[in-house]
C-alpha cells in the first residue's frame, strides 16, 4: 500500500486537504524503472488522495512534480509554516522556500518543480535569504551539480535559483541585494548558463529534396499563398518569425538608394521594436520568388499575415501540418510511453533561418556581411548560423587540390 505523508498544516485532517502538501508513493517495479520506485507528488488544493494504482498512474502524468530514487534529504520546505512574508532580512532560505512553495508553486498548479528548491534548502537552508545573491556560492554549487549530472540539469537548477530570487524580491519588502546589476527576471544571478549539447546544424536535405516537398505542399494550401511566401522569406531573407509577422507594407522599400549610391530594387526595413536587436537593418530581396510575392501584396497592411492583409500571431499549425504532409516529420515521443504529433521535432522553423545564413556563406558572402543581413551583433552568434555541408567542403578542397596540381 502507498505511504502518505499527511499535510503539516495545523488542524488539517489530511484526508481531503485544502492545502498543497507532499506525499510519497512506492509502486511495483517495471521494465523501465527496475524493481520499485519512489515518487513524491505535490497535490493541489482540494485534491483527494488516490487509493488505487490506476489513479496513481493517471496522477503521475498530470501533476507529477518530482521523481527520484527516494525523497530529498532533508524534506522540502514545509508549506505554510512560520509567519507570513514580512521581510527578507530575518528569514532563512528554508523559511523563504516554504513561502515560495505556498505563494507561487501551488498557485501554478504544480507546473513548477520544487525538486531543485528542495536541494537548495538542503544545502543552504540555514543561511539568510540575502545569501541568494552570493555569486561565488551559486557558482560553486552549480559546478558541483554539473559534476554529478550534466549541464542540462545544472541549468535547470540555476533557473530555479533565479526564479526564487525574483519571487523573494517581489514578496519581501525588506529583501536587499545587488539587484540593479542583474536582469530582474531572466537571470538575476548574473551567471551565464552552460551550453547544452553541440548546437543544431540541421540543413534542408537534398535527397529527398525537402525544399521542393514543402513548396509543393504550401502551394496546394487554400491560404492565398501566405505560407509559401513566409517560407521564401525565411530561407531567402533570413527574417525571424516575429519580424516577418510584424512587417508592414511601409517597411517594404522599392528602389532603395544605398549608402554607395546604387539602387536596390527591393529592401525590407526591419526596425527596432519588431526585432531582437536595438537597431534598424535593411535586408535586400534578391530572389524573384520573394519579390513577386511582395509585389502581389503591395496593398496588404501585413504582407505575411492573412490573405486579406490582417495580422496573425502564429502559423505553427500550418507549419507542422506541412512537415507531416511532406513526410519530413512523423511526430515523436514527448515522454516515456506517450506519443504525440507535436511535430517540429526534426526540422524547426528557425532552422530555415540557419539555412539562409549557411547558403549565403556557401555563395561566398563574408561573415560580417551575413551579420548585417541576419541582424547579429556578435561574430560568435553569427557563426552558429553558418553550418557548412561536408559535400561543399569536399568540392572546394578538390578544386584547390586541382589548382595546385596535387
Amino acid at each position: 500500500m502507498p505511504f502518505y505523508r499527511r499535510c503539516t498544516e495545523k488542524g488539517c485532517s489530511g484526508k481531503r486537504c485544502a492545502h498543497p502538501f507532499y506525499f510519497e508513493v512506492v509502486v511495483g517495479g517495471d521494465r523501465e524503472r527496475g524493481p520499485s520506485s519512489n515518487y513524491t507528488f505535490l497535490l493541489p488544493k482540494g485534491a483527494a488522495l488516490p487509493t488505487q494504482v490506476e489513479e496513481l498512474k493517471s496522477l503521475e502524468s498530470k501533476i507529477r512534480v518530482w521523481v527520484g530514487q527516494g525523497r530529498p534529504a532533508p524534506d522540502p520546505p514545509t508549506v505554510g509554516g512560520g509567519p507570513g512574508p514580512t521581510g527578507g532580512g530575518d528569514r532563512t532560505i528554508y523559511q523563504a522556500g516554504g513561502d515560495y512553495l505556498k505563494g507561487h508553486v501551488a498557485k501554478m498548479g504544480c507546473k513548477a518543480s520544487p525538486s531543485q528548491l528542495a536541494r537548495i534548502c538542503r544545502d543552504f537552508g540555514q543561511l539568510p535569504v540575502a545569501r541568494l545573491f552570493d555569486r561565488k556560492l551559486i557558482r560553486e554549487w552549480l559546478d558541483e551539480i554539473e559534476d554529478e549530472t550534466s549541464t542540462v540539469n545544472r541549468n535547470r537548477h540555476q533557473s530555479r535559483w533565479s526564479h526564487f530570487i525574483s519571487w523573494c524580491k517581489g514578496e519581501y519588502p525588506g529583501f536587499d541585494g545587488p539587484w540593479p546589476f542583474y536582469h530582474p527576471i531572466l537571470n538575476p544571478t548574473g551567471i551565464r548558463k552552460g551550453t547544452e549539447g553541440d548546437g543544431r546544424e540541421r540543413r534542408l536535405k537534398v535527397d529527398p529534396d525537402e525544399e521542393a516537398l514543402l513548396v509543393a505542399d504550401f502551394t496546394s494550401l487554400d491560404d492565398g499563398g501566405q505560407m509559401l511566401g513566409r517560407f521564401y522569406c525565411a530561407i531567402d531573407a533570413g527574417l525571424r518569425r516575429g519580424e516577418m509577422l510584424q512587417l508592414q507594407r511601409d517597411a517594404v522599400l522599392r528602389n532603395f538608394r544605398t549608402d554607395d549610391g546604387t539602387i536596390e530594387p527591393m529592401v525590407l526595413k526591419i526596425e527596432w521594436g519588431t526585432s531582437k536587436v536595438p537597431r534598424t537593418r535593411h535586408v535586400p530581396v534578391t530572389t524573384d520568388r520573394l519579390r513577386t510575392f511582395l509585389d502581389d501584396r503591395r496593398f496588404s497592411l501585413f504582407p505575411f499575415g492573412q490573405a486579406d492583409g490582417t495580422r496573425v500571431e502564429s502559423f505553427r499549425v500550418d507549419w507542422e501540418n506541412g512537415l507531416l504532409a511532406a513526410g519530413i516529420d512523423k511526430g515523436h515521443w514527448v515522454r516515456p510511453r506517450e506519443w504525440e504529433y507535436t511535430h517540429d521535432g526534426d526540422l524547426h522553423w528557425h532552422d530555415l533561418r540557419h539555412e539562409c545564413g549557411s547558403r549565403l556563406a556557401d555563395r561566398g558572402v563574408v561573415p560580417h556581411e551575413i551579420m548585417k543581413v541576419m541582424g547579429h551583433t556578435r561574430l560568435e552568434t553569427a557563426q552558429k548560423y553558418l553550418n557548412a555541408k561536408v559535400g561543399n567542403i569536399g568540392k572546394k578542397m578538390r578544386a584547390a587540390a586541382l589548382a595546385e596540381g596535387w
